[in-house]
């Protein structure tokens, strides 16, 4: 065996490179929208955890028929120290047939470039328990808060 045979044993030929490269690209391809799509998946998932911490006040305000109990959150819009969350409003819904108060959240550029609305509403069922609804219209948000933010809240009345 020659020096030469040698050498062209070990190596790799440009077609074998190229087609490496081609499959690299293509799981690249194929995985990067899954990753986008897992990441706004778990921001959006942040932006519910970040209203669940309202939900016990708005539950005891809706409970109590005191719309005191929120506090400071009543009817404001406050900025806030999440990084998916540029700000929120807590107010109430006086067009309701029931008592009802509303969470808006307004996220970040990071979780919808065009930042729309995610809403959780309370309403007061009959039996003195509440009953929450999600709403929004940020692609990927989970089944569960799948009813359009823009019927959401004028259909339920909420300010």
């Amino acid at each position: 065996m020659t020096h030469k045979e040698s050498y062209k044993e070990k190596a790799f030929s440009l077609i074998e490179l190229m087609i490496v490269i081609a499959i690299i690209g293509i799981l690249a391809a194929i995985a990067v929208p899954s990753y986008l799509q897992y990441e706004r998946r778990s921001r959006i998932g942040g932006l519910l955890t970040y209203a669940e911490s309202f939900k016990s006040q708005v539950t005891e305000a809706l409970m109590t028929g005191n719309s005191q109990a929120i506090g400071n959150l009543g009817n404001t819009f406050a900025s806030s120290n999440d990084a998916n969350v540029a700000y929120y409003s807590v107010g109430q819904c006086f067009g309701s047939p029931t008592p009802a108060m509303i969470i808006t959240i307004f996220p970040t550029a990071l979780v919808d470039p065009q930042q729309r609305q995610l809403g959780l509403v309370g309403t007061l069922n009959s039996d003195g328990s509440v009953s929450w609804q999600c709403g929004t219209d940020i692609p990927d948000a989970p089944e569960s808060c799948s009813q359009p933010y823009e019927n959401f809240e004028s259909y339920l009345g909420c300010y």
